[in-house]
């Protein structure tokens, strides 16, 4: 998904610069734009209204400088959006599992920012990269026990900091893989001792045969089983369900609806869902035109809406990605999704 992405995702957010503190948020002037929807999200409270929420973010958080302007934009796109959770890129992992810390010279400011301007919403620090072993690649070799030990080391780094949980898409993750669970365990221990969250992106569910969907048996989608197992050794899966190939948009609301509602009622009386909501513009052959903030909203909403409450309050959605969102993306998601009418 994410895996490789720090040339691309690497562009400063635009600000007004100047020696203003976070300590006076309210008195901080900005774009004139964005003053204004400062006061009208400002004051909401960070958080869900009735249900988690997440968004992928660029690695430019944590490796540029940026302004108090630019945190408070930031601040208030996660109010407006009922964000509970965002995955701040903080790789990639190098082959040998360390990240390479000019890559985060800016973390410990990003962190503090957050935490003064929406507390209570958890920064987690995004690892990625793919894993394997081929040649001339930074592929990262999870089979060598030092490696996988130099990742979890990687994890407890930005835990130290002060992030608030630590977000694996390390891909691909195929069906029974103990590797990964040896790596889940190890890092939650970390976690766990410091208060912290362990999520961890996977591939949308393989279907049913009567789903109507066509079959994805491939070892990189999760069975029934090991979406069982994994939610037995993480606190949050997030389902990146996108690049589907759908292309109505009446079949990617359908195949969204269809991922939230099998994948809640499997495992979200054990774990936090998060699932896919994607804003990407550059359309392939997987990801099309379909499949925008406005479908993956309905259908999310869809899906919930047939999940038993106790069940559905566990699931929400996961925009992908910040880096290529626009302030429209957000406005459909808070319509369709956060906030709708109905509702």
């Amino acid at each position: 998904m994410l895996v490789g992405l720090v040339a691309a995702v690497a562009v400063l957010l635009g600000g007004v610069a100047g020696a203003v503190t976070l300590t006076r948020t309210h008195s901080l002037r900005c774009d004139p734009a964005e003053d204004a929807l400062w006061k009208q999200y400002g004051d909401l409270r960070p958080g869900p209204l009735d249900h988690p929420n997440a968004m992928w973010a660029r690695h430019s958080w944590v490796g540029d400088e940026h302004t108090p302007c630019d945190y408070r934009t930031l601040a208030r796109q996660i109010r407006q959006l009922g964000l509970t959770d965002v995955f701040f890129h903080a790789g990639p992992l190098r082959p040998d599992g360390t990240v390479d810390p000019s890559r985060f010279q800016h973390a410990q400011q990003l962190v503090d920012a957050m935490h003064r301007l929406v507390p209570g919403v958890r920064v987690q620090a995004y690892l990625g990269q793919n894993e394997g072993t081929r040649p001339g690649t930074d592929d990262l070799n999870l089979s060598d026990a030092g490696n996988l030990q130099r990742t979890v080391d990687s994890a407890k780094a930005f835990l130290d900091i002060g992030f608030d949980g630590i977000h694996y898409d390390i891909e691909p993750i195929h069906n029974g893989d103990q590797r990964f669970i040896d790596l889940f365990d190890r890092t939650r221990a970390l976690t766990s001792a410091t208060g912290a969250v362990l999520s961890t992106a996977v591939e949308e569910r393989q279907v049913d045969p009567d789903s109507g969907f066509p079959p994805n048996p491939a070892p990189v989608r999760p069975t029934d089983e090991w979406l069982r197992t994994l939610a037995g050794h993480v606190d949050q899966i997030a389902v990146m369900t996108y690049d589907s190939g759908m292309k109505t948009e009446a079949d990617y609301e359908r195949w969204t609806e269809y991922q939230t509602r099998t994948v809640g009622a499997l495992v979200a009386g054990q774990v936090t869902v998060f699932i896919g909501v994607p804003t990407d513009k550059a359309y392939t052959s997987n990801h099309t035109s379909a499949e925008n903030a406005g479908t993956g909203s309905r259908g999310l909403q869809r899906g919930v809406a047939e999940l038993q409450p106790d069940l559905a309050h566990n699931v929400g959605g996961a925009i992908f990605a910040e880096w290529v969102s626009t302030e429209a993306d957000y406005s459909t998601y808070e319509q369709e999704w956060v906030r709708p009418a109905n509702s």
